[in-house]
C-alpha cells in the first residue's frame, strides 16, 4: 500500500499489556493509550511527508487515523500532523 499526499501507513506496536509502577499498582493498559496515542512503526510514506521516515517509530493518535487490516496486524492510515512525537 502506497499512502498519498503527506499520509502515513503506521503499525501498532504491541507492547506488553500488563505492568507494575515501582509502588506496586498493576497497569492493565499502558498509559500512552490511556491518554489517546500509541506506539506505531511507519510502514510506507507518502510523497508529501517532510519529518517523518519508513522505519521511524512514532507517537501518534490513533484516533485520527482509518485503521485498516495489513497482513492480519492493526494499521492506520494517519496524516503527518497526527504524529506528536518521534523515538
Amino acid at each position: 500500500m502506497k499512502p498519498l499526499n503527506d499520509n502515513l501507513l503506521v503499525a501498532e506496536i504491541k507492547e506488553d499489556q500488563t505492568k507494575t509502577t515501582e509502588g506496586g499498582i498493576i497497569l492493565t493498559q499502558p498509559l500512552d493509550e490511556v491518554r489517546g496515542s500509541k506506539a506505531g512503526l511507519v510502514l510506507a510514506i507518502g510523497p508529501d511527508v517532510k519529518n517523518v521516515s519508513k522505519g521511524d517509530t512514532v507517537y501518534l493518535k490513533w484516533s485520527e487515523g482509518i485503521i485498516i487490516n495489513v497482513d492480519g496486524n492493526e494499521a492506520a492510515l494517519v496524516p503527518e500532523e497526527a504524529v506528536k512525537a518521534i523515538r
